[in-house]
C-alpha cells in the first residue's frame, strides 16, 4: 500500500468539478481522494467505490452491487483562494484522508462482530471478525482532472485548477503494516538431519512444536532449528504459533517428510500377481500408484533379463517389451534429498504356449505347491531351481494325488531369498520353466 498527496489551488468558480482519484479498471474499485461537486461547492468530498460483493457465500465481482462510502468536509476559509493539500494514507488495514494535514475521515477494513472498527496497531485476540468488502485492495491508476457543469453557459472557461505538486510514496515495509495473513512457514519439504524453519515477519513471538520423528534443537524468535530423530521415516508436522504487537495470534503448520522414501507400489497392465505372463514381443505398462516421500518424477525405471524398457526412465509410468523367450524382471525406485527408497521388483514370464503346471504361492516362503493333473505329475523326472547366474539346485519333491488332479510340495525353507527359475523336467524330454520369487518376510 502507499500514500498520495496533491497541493493545489481550486478553480475560483463553483460550477467546475475538480478531483484527484485512483481507479482500478477491472472489477471496479475507485478511491476519490477528493472531489468538489458543483452542487456542493463549499465542501471537500472523499468517496470509496467498489463492485465486490457476497453472493451465495462467495466474493464475486458485480457492478450491480455498487458499494459506495462517502464523506464530505467543509472547505473552510480560503477554500478557493489559497493552495491546500489533500492526502490519502492507504494501508492493508485502514484508509485515512487528510486536508491540510488534519485527519478528515478514516475507514477500517476489519470489524468486530459487534461492528466496531479494528484499526491497525492493536493486538487482537483470535476469533471471528468481519471484513468490509468495499475496502479497496486492488492496484490502481492515479489521475487528476477538472469537470464542468452540464450547462456550458454556467461554468465559465476562464477558471483553472493550479497544481503545485503531486506526490506518491510507497510505505517502507515494517511490522505495523504487514498483513499477518500473508505470512508463511518456510523450510525444507524433506528433513534428513537438521534444518532451519522460519515464519516471515519481524518482532514475532513464536512458540514452536514438532512431531513425530523430530525435535527442536534451538529457537530464536521467528526461526527454529529442527533435527530429525534417528531411524524414523514418515510424516512430521511442524507448528509455529506466532503473534506480535500488531498481529493477532496465528498458528502456521507445515507437514514434512523425514528420511528416505518408502518402497513404491506398482500396478501393471496386463495384470500379474505377482508374476506377469507375457507373450513374445508383447508390451506391458507399469504404473507407480504410491510413491510416499518422493515425487513421481524422482524415480528410476529399469529391467534385466528377457525384458526391455522402451518407455521413459523417470516419471509416473513407463513401458516394457518382452523378448522372444525366457524370463525377466523390471524394477523401480524413488529418491529424495535423503536418499533412495527400497527397490520394488516385478517379474515377468514369457510363455511360448500353455504349460502343464501352476505354482502357488508366488512369492513363496516355506514351500511351493506345484499343481497339475495326476498323469502330468507322474511324468515329472526332476525339479530344480536355477539362479540368474545359472547355478542349479535340485529340489526334493513330495507327490500327493487326489483323483484326476494332484500337487507336489516343494520345501523352500532353506532357500535364500531371490528370483529363481523353477525347471521341471518330464519323461518326454520336455522342460517347463516358471519364474518364482523366494521371500521370507
Amino acid at each position: 500500500m502507499a500514500g498520495f498527496e496533491i497541493r493545489c489551488n481550486l478553480p475560483d468558480h463553483p460550477d467546475w468539478w475538480p478531483s484527484f482519484w485512483l481507479i482500478h479498471l477491472g472489477c471496479w474499485e475507485e478511491i476519490d481522494i477528493f472531489e468538489v461537486f458543483y452542487d456542493n461547492a463549499n465542501k471537500l468530498t472523499h468517496t470509496i467505490h467498489a463492485s465486490d460483493g457476497m453472493l451465495n457465500g462467495a466474493v464475486v465481482c458485480d457492478t450491480s452491487f455498487k458499494n459506495e462510502l462517502r464523506h464530505s468536509h467543509p472547505g473552510g476559509s480560503g477554500f478557493r483562494t489559497q493552495f491546500h493539500t489533500v492526502t490519502l494514507d492507504w494501508t492493508p488495514f485502514e484508509i485515512k484522508f487528510y486536508y491540510d494535514g488534519v485527519l478528515t475521515w478514516s475507514k477500517s477494513r476489519y470489524y468486530s462482530i459487534a461492528g466496531s472498527p479494528l484499526p491497525c496497531g492493536t493486538n487482537y485476540a483470535a476469533g471471528p471478525y468481519l471484513e468490509d468488502l468495499s475496502f479497496p485492495t486492488k492496484s490502481m491508476y492515479l489521475t487528476s482532472g477538472v469537470g464542468v457543469d452540464d450547462d456550458p453557459d454556467v461554468a465559465p472557461l476562464t477558471s483553472q485548477m493550479e497544481i503545485d505538486y503531486i506526490r506518491v510514496w510507497q510505505r517502507t515495509p515494517n511490522e505495523r503494516y504487514t498483513d499477518c495473513n500473508l505470512r508463511t512457514l518456510t523450510g525444507p519439504q524433506t528433513l534428513c538431519d537438521t534444518a532451519t524453519y522460519r515464519v516471515g515477519g519481524e518482532n514475532l513471538q513464536v512458540v514452536w512444536e514438532c512431531g513425530p520423528g523430530a525435535q527442536i534443537i534451538s529457537q530464536s524468535g521467528a526461526q527454529a532449528l529442527i533435527d530429525a530423530l534417528p531411524n524414523y521415516t514418515g510424516w512430521c508436522t511442524i507448528k509455529a504459533k506466532a503473534s506480535s504487537e500488531y498481529c493477532a495470534y496465528k498458528e502456521f503448520t507445515k507437514t514434512v517428510w523425514i528420511g528416505k522414501p518408502q518402497k513404491p507400489v506398482v500396478e501393471t497392465s496386463p495384470i500379474g500377481n505377482p508374476v506377469v505372463s507375457l507373450a513374445p514381443q508383447q508390451t506391458m505398462t507399469a504404473i507407480m500408484t504410491e510413491f510416499v516421500g518422493a515425487s513421481p518424477g524422482a524415480s528410476v525405471w529399469a529391467a534385466y533379463g528377457s525384458l526391455t524398457r522402451i518407455g521413459p526412465t523417470q516419471g509416473l509410468q513407463t513401458l516394457y517389451k518382452a523378448g522372444n523367450a525366457g524370463n525377466g524382471t523390471f524394477y523401480v525406485y524413488t529418491h529424495n534429498a535423503c536418499g533412495q527408497s527400497p527397490i520394488r521388483y516385478g517379474d515377468i514370464s514369457i510363455q511360448q504356449g500353455g504349460g502343464f503346471f501352476s505354482l502357488s504361492p508366488n512369492p513363496a516362503d516355506e514351500y511351493i505347491s506345484l499343481l497339475g493333473d495326476a498323469s502330468a505329475l507322474e511324468d515329472i523326472v526332476a525339479v530344480s531351481l536355477v539362479t540368474p547366474a545359472g547355478e542349479t539346485t535340485p529340489l526334493p519333491v513330495q507327490k500327493s494325488n487326489r483323483g484326476d488332479s494332484g500337487q507336489i510340495m516343494i520345501s523352500t525353507r532353506n532357500i535364500a531369498e531371490g528370483l529363481y527359475e523353477l525347471s521341471i523336467q518330464l519323461r518326454s524330454g520336455e522342460t517347463e520353466h516358471h519364474l518364482i520369487r523366494i521371500s521370507h518376510e
